[in-house]
């Protein structure tokens, strides 16, 4: 399994956070989308992906939220009282943060030890919900 999101998962999100109303931070980074294989899309997929997310999303209310595209403070972001939860890949440097925080976590395992983590997290601690199996 890979961490590569496809163009219609990253649509797919776009849109729901669009629809929401909610407030959110999207941090949408070409790291995070590195096909751990190989013979991944490459750069070019990462900024169709960033295009695809702006498109979904539009121009809207620039309060709504905001996609960030490269590094982005999470422990800041995890520890401030607006944030109610975190959509994670669950590795665990990432799933001791929110939890520390006290944020719940809709986990979005994608390979390596992440499902076992979302899997602790969800099941065994009760600290989050599984998005994708």
């Amino acid at each position: 399994m890979t961490s590569l999101l496809c163009l219609e998962q990253v649509r797919e999100l776009a849109a729901a956070l669009r629809d929401s109303g909610a407030r959110f931070v999207w941090v949408l980074r070409d790291a995070d989308r590195a096909d751990l294989r190989g013979g991944g899309e490459g750069d070019a997929a990462a900024g169709t992906l960033r295009a695809a997310a702006a498109s979904e999303l539009g121009p809207g209310d620039a309060r709504a939220g905001v996609v960030v595209t490269g590094w982005a403070l999470q422990l800041e972001i995890l520890a401030h009282r607006a944030t109610a939860a975190f959509m994670s890949h669950c590795s665990w440097n990432s799933t001791v943060e929110s939890l520390s925080h006290g944020k719940p976590i809709l986990a979005w395992p994608m390979h390596s030890d992440q499902p076992w983590d979302a899997e602790l997290v969800c099941k065994y601690l009760r600290g989050g919900v599984l998005v994708r199996p």
